[in-house]
């Protein structure tokens, strides 16, 4: 005699079946935020060491997506500023790639990006998720109609991936593709734009009235970054994690 099943059965089972998926997203967005953000009792800055670089951003935001509140301790919008910097405590790696004399590639694995955000959000690198700068000098760019000069610093930490851009429309900041090791540089540098991105969701912002990141840029920056990544596994051979 087939036996009916109860409707509580059935919804019991129903939730059962929807909880790992529940489970995964929220430990996988516990697990980020464990990884790349600082408490928000330490909210306050990581002391800068003396002779660092220090390159600072402030954009608007201009397009944002999904949930952002569990890594920055707040909600944020369209319109809102969202403010920080970016510290290279260490020496530039020589160019990556010196056989291209207008694109400078380098890897930092003492570096960091910093958000001024409640929760103290830091994306901290290191020799296995090292911080990348790519300088670009004279590159014509669609967007202003002009050759620009760019600094672009690049990062990917427990998930999230953060990337800054200054831009000189005078095409005047740079002299040659070598990483900058003075802040003063910035004094050259007109218009700033940040993309960030995470699992679950994406943002982007400019200083500039038009914040719309130029897709042309986007493209050789991450090709850039990519060609770096390869030719530094290539030069520093297989890692070996330390004791």
């Amino acid at each position: 005699m087939h036996k009916r099943r109860n409707p509580c059965d059935l919804n019991r089972r129903r939730q059962f079946e929807g909880t790992p998926l529940r489970f995964t997203r929220i430990a996988v967005a516990t697990l980020i935020g464990l990884i790349v953000s600082v408490p928000a009792a330490k909210a306050d800055p990581i002391p800068v060491e003396p002779g660092s670089l220090v390159l600072p951003f402030s954009v608007h935001i201009a397009r944002t997506s999904g949930d952002f509140e569990s890594l920055f301790g707040l909600r944020v919008h369209r319109g809102d500023t969202l403010s920080g910097r970016v510290v290279i405590d260490g020496p530039a790696t020589n160019d990556l790639i010196p056989e291209e004399p207008s694109h400078g590639f380098y890897r930092f694995t003492t570096a960091r990006f910093e958000f001024a955000v409640p929760s103290g959000l830091t994306l901290q690198s290191s020799p296995f998720e090292p911080l990348t700068g790519v300088v670009t000098d004279g590159h014509f760019s669609s967007q202003f109609g002009r050759a620009v000069d760019t600094l672009v610093a690049e990062s990917f930490v427990g998930g999230v991936s953060a990337q800054a851009i200054w831009i000189d429309v005078t095409a005047r900041a740079l002299v040659g593709d070598a990483f900058p090791t003075n802040s003063d540089i910035l004094s050259g540098f007109g218009v700033v734009q940040l993309n960030l991105a995470t699992p679950f969701g994406s943002l982007n912002g400019s200083s500039d009235p038009a914040p719309v990141p130029e897709p042309s840029t986007m493209v050789l920056t991450l090709i850039g970054a990519a060609m770096a990544g390869r030719a530094a596994r290539r030069s520093r051979g297989p890692a070996t994690p330390s004791a």
